[in-house]
C-alpha cells in the first residue's frame, strides 16, 4: 500500500539541566502527505476550509530550538531559531496510486526565522514586551516573493493578561 499517512510532533523541554534559571525547548512536527485529505470531501480533517490538525498542514515539517533565561523573578528573556519547510499539495487521487510522491515533493516553500524577546513585570499582572526576528524565505512556486534578512520587531504592553 503507497499510504503512508503519518503525522508526529516529538519534543523535549528541560528545567535547571546543568544551569540554575535556564529552560532549553526543542520539538519536531511532521505531517505526510495527504494526512488530512480523502477522496471524500465530507470525509476530511477539515472545517470550513481549515485544516483541524497541526498549523504547517500536510506535506510539511517543522523544526525549532528555544533557549529561556530566567535570571531573576521578574524577567524572562530568552532566543529560537525555527525552520518550516512545506511542500506542494496535488490532486489527492496521488495518495491512491503507487508510487506516491515522496515527503515534501515541490515546489517547496522554507521559511527560517531566529529572534530573541524579553518580558519584564513591571507590577502584577503587568507586563512589558520586547521581541525581535529575522526571517528568511524561498518559495520554489514564487521566486520573486523570496524574502531575505527582513527584520520584525514588537513593544507591547499587557495588564491582566497572560
Amino acid at each position: 500500500m503507497g499510504r503512508n499517512q503519518l503525522g508526529f510532533t516529538a519534543g523535549f523541554h528541560s528545567y535547571d539541566l546543568g544551569l540554575e534559571n535556564v529552560e532549553f525547548v526543542a520539538e519536531y512536527s511532521r505531517l505526510n502527505p495527504w494526512v488530512y485529505s480523502h477522496k471524500y470531501p465530507a470525509a476530511t480533517f477539515a472545517s470550513n476550509g481549515y485544516d483541524l490538525g497541526h498549523w504547517i498542514g500536510q506535506n510539511a515539517d517543522d523544526a525549532y530550538l528555544e533557549v529561556r533565561y530566567l535570571p531573576v523573578r521578574q524577567l524572562t528573556a530568552g532566543a529560537f531559531w525555527e525552520r518550516v519547510r512545506k511542500g506542494g499539495m496535488e490532486d489527492v487521487a496521488l495518495q491512491y496510486q503507487l508510487p506516491s510522491p515522496e515527503f515534501l515533493y515541490g515546489p517547496l516553500r522554507k521559511e527560517s526565522s531566529f529572534g530573541a524577546y524579553a518580558r519584564f513585570e513591571i507590577g502584577r499582572d503587568a507586563f512589558v514586551d520586547m521581541a525581535g526576528r529575522w526571517k528568511t524565505i524561498s518559495d520554489e512556486a514564487k521566486p520573486p516573493s523570496d524574502v531575505t534578512n527582513q527584520f520584525e520587531y514588537a513593544l507591547s504592553f499587557r495588564y491582566g493578561l497572560w
